[in-house]
């Protein structure tokens, strides 16, 4: 077992993600819906973009949207500039009411989704308190459900490094374009690299 796979055992960065669920959605790029405003994926085009769902009713949410802030500046400290963020704000009431909780607590924009909940349900597809990583092509790579989403671990900063590196299953041609430094000219998802498996997530035996 490498030191890599311990660390992430021992931290109980432990994302277990049924491969019947997974391979439906992994890889895709989502349908954006004009009613809900500006797709937030085509606001970072070029970029890996962090989806994390809240609550901003929510005093664990809103702890959990100013420690994204500190990881997003640490990134960029580190070499990452390209690791953008988004925030969006539960459909119910008492979080629509409460939204400013969130803006305060974070200078990472927050998105509104409506009563409806169709950011949660029909655009993400994911829970309060989950994260979806998305690769620069926009295409879904990684998905950190709670409470390994806790920004206590480590599993989000590595699941960004990891997909911001192109090391996933998901075929994006702007990973290698970002990497030579050359001018991205498309955005256009290629898909799986093995359509036969599906994306990365760690699990109890450590990033597959």
């Amino acid at each position: 077992m490498t030191a890599h796979l311990a660390s992430l055992i021992g931290l109980g960065c432990i994302v277990v993600v049924l491969a019947s669920q997974v391979t439906s959605q992994s890889c895709s790029a989502f349908t954006w819906k004009s009613t809900l405003g500006e797709n937030p994926l085509a606001t970072h085009r070029g970029k890996v973009v962090l989806v994390a769902l809240m609550a901003a009713h929510s005093s664990y949410c809103i702890t959990q949207a100013s420690r994204l802030d500190a990881l997003k500046s640490r990134l960029a400290s580190e070499g990452y500039p390209d690791i953008a963020m988004v925030i969006v704000n539960g459909g119910e009431s008492i979080s629509r009411n409460s939204i400013a909780n969130l803006q305060n607590a974070s200078s990472i924009a927050v998105i509104q989704d409506n009563e409806q909940h169709t950011m949660y349900q029909e655009i993400f597809r994911r829970n309060k308190d989950d994260f979806i990583v998305y690769d620069r092509c926009g295409q879904r790579s990684v998905v950190i459900p709670h409470p390994y989403s806790f920004l206590g671990y480590v599993t989000t900063e590595r699941a960004l490094k990891t997909v911001h590196s192109g090391r996933l299953l998901c075929h994006c041609q702007l990973d290698t374009i970002a990497e030579n430094g050359e001018q991205m000219q498309s955005d256009e998802p290629l898909g799986p690299r093995d359509t036969t498996q599906t994306s990365t997530y760690v699990s109890r035996s450590g990033w597959r």
